[in-house]
């Protein structure tokens, strides 16, 4: 806590320190946002947001919606897990909820173009063609909808213009990396009808076989019987991904109309996570079925070449018996695929002292997946997933003025979403056909022998069916008591109703052949393997802030708010329960400064939150049914206090430095998990620290711009640090397995030079990401406490390469 009451006098000893005046020719532009659905000065609205035009976003090389972590505070973005690349971890000031699928929401809500995308499965979308970007901190329940307690990210690609005018870009780099993109804006009838039309091709190699990380994991206490490994084998990491825009606007001279219809498609291909095995379990099945099959455990998981020798696919080392000519692969080498597409209609009508806005919006979404999470030559643990979504939404805005101190904005939304989630988890799959007698030493399979009669107790499926509906009315008026001294009041009320249909088919040991099943919704009745279920939620959000203009230099503000999350049911196997909504509710002080002669701006913002049965997902291992799962559970309470700054300054007209700082104490007050097994009682999280919540954040990255005999050169270096991030939560002791969730503090280097000629039509990039080749983590996949291994998702290498640009 001491950081953190450094960090909250700070900023207001920096603003006073600084209000001296500094001639300089140049200052700091103006940032119009959109973060109260309205367009207002970054610099006096009253929300802790995060604003990057699309000349900032290129400079730090935001590519994907995963690379904004790098630029605001308290912003985590993961990727990787037991998804396809585009899976994205989201959270905001410590608020997360990182369930995939189709019954379980977001705690951070993405909206492109007014639209929101519902679903973490698609949500590393690609950031091209992008004219501006706001992350929201804090709950925006009132204005943006249910699932943003954490925040929001509110993204705006570019509306066609007048000019005919648009660029081509061509790009390649080291492990193979290509791109090519094309942006054109035409304008079909004069000040009335325009289109415009952009492409991205992009892709790269195996990151993979390139590197060189060590058969251990240097720092890390593992639990009495654990051992490291190095690389999981395989040619993963490759990616592919196209993806295509076309919107048109329509602006008839006669009338008081504008309309915009966006179109939007893309698929992203991979082959799997590039993952490191970093813990087995010696006395899970895992362990013990290392040396069934030939292998001696503490040799295998030290061998040198174990990158080389040990890869997916690659039996040659394996006991000639277990290999006699049954053997097979059940699912194949790791895979990512993910196709999406989309329509949305926005109208904006000036009806005189009102304006009225729609926006009618369409998506799909389907996304397949299989990740390999033992890292041996054989299939004995994986998982395959299937997330098909379409939604569809539409929402009403009216605002207004009445008379010269109040303005106001109500609105209408709706939303409706179908989707359809499969998940088959194999354990051991490659041993169905071999005889390798009973692994009497492990009571998990205690009497099973292996073999085909036995394969039907290590498969498991649980398919789940979403209808989920949401509606909701919501009105904010600012009220101006003074030239300088305004309040905000909103509030909004909103309808959830979901239903599920759950089918699982699971083993459950003396249950017999076939295997016998359970539902999430039926976890004392053996047999049932399908089961419907409906529910209604109600809540509101509401906020309330007061504002005030010090003078031209300093604004502040103080904020309340609320919003929540919906429930549900979690569709997999085993005695796994319901979960209920989640309710949060923040208090947050914040001020924001334009200082020596609009060469400094310095914002900053404290604040500290309650939540009440916050979702969490958790890893558990099923004793009824001898499973290892991911499940949604609620805590009971949470708080979290917390700080952050953002700095831009021009200490030269030449020069631009930007640094961002966040600090974040958050803990579970109230958590109790789900006893770890019969006879165990459940086990007390309270005091831990949740995952996704870093405690320290910052980032530092500078800009020289020079003029030079061939036109402006730009060269930009930029640091961001992470502190130690807890992952995922498990239901066993903390003590005992909670280090292997760890993903240890790590800091890159990013630097880019850009030259562009004096006649504004060409410029030529060099570029580098992670320059210091930073060995590092995205996520985590752990079931070291149930089948026995423990993965980390690594993080890409050093990359660099070069592009071209022609615009017009």
């Amino acid at each position: 806590m001491n950081k953190l009451n450094c960090l909250t006098t700070l900023p207001m000893t920096a603003v006073i320190g600084l209000t001296s005046t500094l001639a300089h020719a140049v200052g700091i532009e103006e940032i119009v946002v959109t973060a109260r659905k309205a367009q207002e000065s970054l610099q006096t609205t009253p929300v802790a947001v995060s604003a990057l035009t699309q000349e900032m976003l290129i400079e730090q090389q935001v590519t994907e919606l995963a690379d904004l972590r790098r630029t605001a505070p308290n912003l985590s973005i993961m990727t990787g897990g037991t998804g396809p690349s585009t899976l994205t971890y989201m959270a905001i000031r410590g608020m997360a909820q990182t369930s995939p699928g189709g019954t379980a929401d977001a705690a951070v809500g993405t909206y492109i173009d007014g639209v929101y995308y519902a679903r973490p499965t698609g949500g590393n979308v690609d950031m091209f063609d992008v004219a501006q970007a706001e992350i929201l901190r804090g709950p925006q329940g009132t204005l943006f909808g249910r699932n943003t307690t954490g925040g929001a990210l509110n993204i705006r690609t570019n509306d066609p213009t007048d000019s005919f005018e648009g660029y081509v870009k061509a790009g390649v780099g080291n492990y193979g990396s290509h791109l090519a993109e094309v942006v054109v804006n035409v304008p079909l009838v004069d000040d009335e009808l325009a289109a415009r039309f952009a492409y991205k091709s992009s892709g790269h190699d195996n990151y993979s076989d390139y590197r060189g990380y060590q058969n251990s994991t240097p720092g890390t206490t593992l639990p009495s019987g654990f051992f490291h490994q190095g690389l999981s084998g395989g040619p993963q990491e490759v990616e592919k991904n196209y993806v295509g825009r076309a919107k048109f606007r329509w602006s008839p001279v006669d009338q008081n109309f504008t309309a915009i219809l966006g179109l939007d498609w893309g698929e992203f291909r991979d082959t799997g996570n590039g993952q490191e095995v970093a813990a087995i379990n010696a006395n899970s099945p895992l362990g013990l079925i290392i040396g069934g099959i030939g292998f001696d455990p503490n040799q295998f998981l030290h061998q040198q070449d174990y990158g080389d020798t040990y890869s997916v696919g690659d039996t040659s080392d394996i006991d000639p018996n277990f290999t006699n000519g049954t053997y097979s692969k059940r699912l194949g080498t790791p895979s990512g695929n993910s196709r999406f597409s989309g329509a949305y209609l926005d109208l904006d009508i000036d009806l005189g002292d009102y304006q009225l806005k729609s926006i009618s919006a369409y998506r799909e979404m389907r996304t397949t997946g299989m990740v390999d999470l033992d890292g041996l030559p054989l299939n004995l643990v994986n998982f395959a997933s299937t997330y098909d979504q379409e939604q569809w939404s539409q929402e009403f805005q009216l605002s207004g003025s009445l008379g010269e101190n109040l303005d106001w904005i109500a609105g209408l939304y709706y939303f409706q979403e179908s989707s359809y989630d499969l998940s088959i988890g194999r354990n051991f799959s490659d041993l169905y056909y071999a005889d390798l007698g009973t692994l009497s030493g492990n009571p998990a399979f205690s009497g099973i022998p292996f073999g085909a009669t036995g394969a039907t107790y290590l498969l498991s499926s649980n398919e789940g069916r979403a209808q989920n509906t949401s509606s909701g009315a919501f009105i904010q008026a600012n009220y101006r008591f003074t030239d300088n001294l305004r309040a905000t009041v909103g509030l909004r009320y909103t309808l959830d109703e979901r239903k599920v249909d759950i089918t699982s088919e699971s083993p459950i040991p003396g249950q017999g052949v076939p295997a016998a099943c359970k539902t999430s919704v039926t976890p004392d009745v053996p047999g049932v393997c399908s089961q419907q279920k409906d529910v209604d939620y109600d809540y509101p959000a509401w906020v309330l802030s007061l504002d005030y203009q010090v003078n031209d230099q300093l604004f502040v503000y103080a904020k309340t708010s609320g919003a929540s999350m919906s429930g549900g049911w979690n569709i997999r196997e085993g005695n796994v329960p319901s979960f209920a909504p989640e309710d949060v509710m923040d208090i947050e002080l914040g001020f924001k400064s334009d200082l020596l002669d609009d060469t400094v701006r310095l914002n900053g913002a404290i604040f500290w939150w309650q939540a009440e049965d916050q979702q969490r997902l958790v890893n558990a291992f099923l004793p009824d049914v001898q499973r290892t799962t991911q499940y949604v559970i609620n805590a009971g309470e949470s708080t979290a206090t917390g700080a952050e700054l953002e700095l831009t300054w021009l200490p030269l007209d030449s020069l631009t430095i930007n640094a961002n700082l966040s600090l974040l104490d958050v803990e579970y007050d109230e958590f109790e998990t789900p006893p770890p097994g019969p006879g165990l009682p459940p086990v007390d999280r309270s005091g831990e620290n949740p995952s996704h919540a870093p405690e320290l954040t910052y980032s530092i990255g500078a800009t020289q711009t020079l003029q030079t005999g061939l036109g402006e050169l730009d060269l930009h270096l930029d640091y961001f640090w992470v502190d130690e991030t807890w992952f995922a939560d498990d239901i066993l002791q903390p003590a005992e397995y909670r280090e292997l969730y760890a993903i240890p503090d790590y800091g890159l280097f990013n630097a880019q030079a850009t030259l562009r000629t004096d006649d504004g039509h060409w410029e030529f990039t060099l570029w580098v990401r992670n320059l210091a080749d930073e060995e590092y983590y995205r996520s985590i996949i752990n079931f070291a406490s149930s089948v026995g291994v423990a993965n980390r998702v690594i993080g890409d290498p050093r990359t660099y390469g070069a592009t071209v640009k022609y615009s017009w």
